[in-house]
């Protein structure tokens, strides 16, 4: 590499022959020369390398610029959620049958995002018309069930949900698990003179202590509108009637609370704000 405006070093001793430069030297040392060629030389490709530049600039930021890497996660810019929701209560009757049966069940939830946490504070009300046996303890076994009503079963809770994918969706999805307390209870009025047997026998759901473990996965398809599938777990007890106790012989032992698990499978429409 040469610097500044110097001639190469394989210049400094070369002669050009007589007649080449002027007629009156018969020998000239080359250096005044190649320099000359030289600095020409340099001009050329300085003006070649700014015309380059010129050239490959403007569309310099198309392939040199930083390269953006699409992400699957989004984040959730919303802080609270409304919803309307139907599914099925595969309800347990408990050891006598004495419950309400399965059936469909329809709600509506809230919930609202714990500051930056990926926790939330929800409330989800529920509510379904089920059927529901009447036992006359005292009848020989397969003659118990002598009629069924209709009961107006209702349910609250307030739950902590935890999503598993933080304060994100990843490819639109957002598995969560939660866990909440509330109480259920039957809002029918069937009273013993409406029925088939006396009012030892009578059983009256709720208000019942309940306690919800539940998971599920919210989808964005559209926003601000969302789809959550979702399946709990409900505990709740069922009191045993006191006229069943005199027949434990034929029943077997009759448990003044039983508790039983009841699972519900729901399909919700979202509205995120």
């Amino acid at each position: 590499m040469v610097e500044g405006g110097a001639a190469p070093p394989w210049a400094e001793n070369v002669l050009i022959p007589e007649g080449t430069v002027n007629s009156t030297e018969t020998a000239v040392p080359a250096r005044r020369l190649v320099h000359s060629q030289w600095c020409s030389m340099r001009h050329s490709y300085r003006l070649y390398a700014l015309a380059t530049l010129l050239f490959v600039a403007p569309s310099a930021p198309g392939y040199l610029g930083a390269q953006t890497v699409p992400s699957p996660y989004s984040f959730i810019d919303t802080n609270q959620e409304l919803g309307v929701f139907i599914g099925h209560l595969d309800s347990n009757q408990g050891r006598f049958s004495i419950g309400p049966a399965a059936g469909a069940v329809y709600g509506a939830r809230y919930a609202i995002k714990l500051g930056d946490t990926p926790l939330a504070f929800e409330a989800v009300t529920f509510m379904g018309s089920l059927p529901r046996e009447i036992i006359d303890p005292s009848r020989p076994e397969g003659e118990r069930v002598v009629d069924e009503v209709s009961s107006l079963v209702a349910g609250a809770d307030a739950r902590l949900r935890l999503s598993l994918t933080g304060p994100r969706t990843w490819r639109g999805l957002n598995p969560y698990v939660a866990l909440g307390l509330g109480a259920a209870s039957d809002l029918s009025h069937t009273g013993a003179d409406d029925l088939p047997i006396g009012p030892e026998q009578e059983f009256r759901f709720g208000p019942a202590f309940m306690g919800v473990a539940a998971g599920g996965i919210r989808w964005f398809p559209v926003d601000p509108i969302g789809v959550r599938g979702e399946t709990s777990l409900h505990l709740w007890r069922l009191g045993s009637p006191r006229g069943f106790s005199a027949h434990e012989e034929a029943l077997g032992p009759v448990p003044e609370q039983e508790w039983v698990g009841s699972l519900m499978y729901s399909l919700a429409l979202t509205y995120r704000f």
